[in-house]
């Protein structure tokens, strides 16, 4: 996945202070002693652990000072892993963790006990369910979403992957970092809209003209407070906790970073200054004119027209109007799709490793690293619903004591070892003849889709299986026979589903196989399945 930079950039300002940022310790101290005792004592699991930094603390926001390093500060890491490779591994990798020196580059991390269990190994879902506070891991619909604090979200989402090779931890990540699905983005935004003109253009006001100086003070904080969370929405960034959102703003923002120059001016005020309510019109204009350029405000209101809470309202007022596109076309949806993906891998993963070999276990038994890229690069294109589906299968099977992979491995002796398929073809679940006859067809329209790769990305091609049932050995299984044996292994519903899938690629003219080989491709690190054609030389 390569070295995620999202967060951690260093600004002019930080840097002029010549402190050297914990985030560029905690990276150091993992390449020159972290990454070595991972490859030396779990080579078998190096590209499963995905590690950095992530989580509480001014580091991991790359805002840290010279105030920082009292407590929860210095050299440490954070190494996510799935529920295999914890179950694996986990003990003794943190047990490795534990032995790595103290002091770094001269420095020693001081942990307090609120701190405890921040860094070290971390199971990727316990992870996200802390940080959340979801029992998920991941907000799932409206309700959840709301549920979740923004600093929390900020939180989960800062700091930097150093390595990520399988994208175990990233790609739960990046659909965070996506944003707020659209209905639940328009419903905030039209909040602190409303919250922005009622402290500080309504409010604030009032209270001064009745000599109210404490109350004044308080509706300017809160405005503040609000006018700043309105600029992270605009531009599309969680709001960390109060005491980062000021720096955080001045330094990473790209849109109205000059708000908080205006807001810094209005501190150094008198509260009675007449100049206070000046500021906070031209900030209101400020946002006003950026929400028309982002398209949440058409027509401005001619009786009050720098007034903010109407257009709260007419916000909130369109999330009605929003098309079922809109509704459906949310990142929550993607975050629930990239955490099936992991699971119904991980399901395959434990029943493949659970499979019986005539001549023994197979080495690619133990190759996570391709049967995961594989397998992914395919269910990244299922919807949720085919991949809930075959979950239930596959705990349907497990439930009762059958092995799917087993299975799917064993229907396709019929056409690489027939003898052997005579031995076990009673034992298998018996498929009707209507059922045989749908699992040919879509087979044939793949076996086109393969075809099709092959004349266009002909190097790609050579790196696959053989394409045809023909082609088969007792050595070599075509992608003909394996995709054969899969779909003889789904359920009613399941085939059901795949195949108006597949239909669906028909009608809009689009290939499957060129669309699971991009993903492959991506995974690989390739930039498409073109660069790997041409990369392949």
């Amino acid at each position: 996945m390569g070295l995620d930079n999202e967060n951690t950039q260093n600004t002019d300002e930080n840097k002029s202070d010549n402190l050297i940022r914990g985030l560029d310790i905690c990276r150091k101290y993992y390449e020159e002693v972290g990454a070595p005792m991972i490859h030396d004592k779990f080579a078998r699991y190096e590209s499963r652990i995905a590690v950095g930094l992530v989580g509480e603390g001014s580091d991991c926001f790359g805002l840290d000072d010279e105030y920082s390093r009292d407590h929860d500060w210095g050299p440490g890491f954070c190494m996510w892993v799935d529920d295999v490779t914890y179950d694996a591994i986990g003990e003794q990798l943190q047990e490795e963790y534990d032995k790595l020196p103290a002091e770094f580059m001269g420095y020693r991390r001081m942990t307090t006990r609120e701190a405890e269990g921040r860094l070290g190994v971390i199971r990727v879902k316990d992870f996200y369910s802390r940080m959340l506070r979801l029992q998920n891991g991941i907000p799932r619909n409206e309700n959840e979403w709301l549920s979740v604090a923004e600093e929390d979200l900020a939180t989960a989402t800062n700091g930097a992957i150093f390595r990520d090779d399988e994208g175990i931890f990233f790609s739960m990540r990046n659909a965070l970092l996506s944003y707020y699905p659209e209905r639940i983005y328009r419903r905030i935004l039209a909040y602190e809209l409303v919250r922005m003109a009622q402290t500080g253009q309504y409010n604030f006001s009032r209270c001064l003209k009745r000599e109210d100086k404490v109350t004044s003070m308080m509706y300017l904080a809160e405005f503040a407070e609000h006018t700043l969370k309105v600029l992270f929405l605009l531009n599309k960034k969680y709001a960390p906790y109060k005491k980062w959102m000021l720096k955080y703003a001045a330094n990473k923002l790209q849109i109205l970073p000059e708000v908080t120059d205006i807001l810094r001016a209005i501190a150094d005020m008198d509260i009675t200054d007449e100049k206070i309510e000046g500021c906070i019109e031209i900030i209101a204009n400020l946002v006003l004119a950026e929400l028309k350029n982002q398209g949440y405000v058409i027509a401005i209101n001619r009786r009050d027209p720098y007034y903010l809470e109407p257009y709260g309202h007419d916000i909130l007022e369109s999330i009605n109007h929003m098309s079922a596109d809109d509704v459906t076309k949310t990142d929550s949806v993607k975050i629930k799709h990239a955490d099936l993906v992991n699971r119904v891998v991980e399901a395959e993963w434990e029943a493949f490793d659970q499979v019986k070999n005539e001549g023994g276990r197979a080495s690619c038994q133990d190759d996570w690293n391709t049967f995961s890229k594989m397998r992914k690069s395919q269910y990244m294109t299922w919807s949720i619903e085919m991949i809930e589906s075959f979950l239930e299968d596959m705990e349907s099977a497990k439930a009762a004591g059958w092995n799917l992979i087993t299975e799917k491995y064993g229907r396709m002796e019929a056409s690489t070892a027939p003898e052997e398929y005579a031995k076990i073809e009673a034992s298998l679940p018996a498929r009707d003849e209507r059922t045989r006859a749908i699992v040919e067809e879509i087979v044939k329209t793949q076996v086109g889709f393969m075809e099709e790769l092959a004349e266009e990305y002909p190097k790609v091609a050579g790196t696959a299986r053989s394409i045809h049932t023909y082609e088969d050995s007792e050595w070599n299984t075509s992608y003909e026979t394996y995709l054969r044996g899969e779909l003889l292994t789904y359920s009613e519903k399941t085939l059901a589903l795949y195949g108006r899938y597949i239909v669906s690629y028909v009608q809009n003219e689009k290939n499957l196989a060129m669309e699971i080989m991009n993903n492959t491709a991506i995974l690989y690190g390739y930039k498409s399945i073109d660069d790997l054609e041409e990369k392949l030389g």
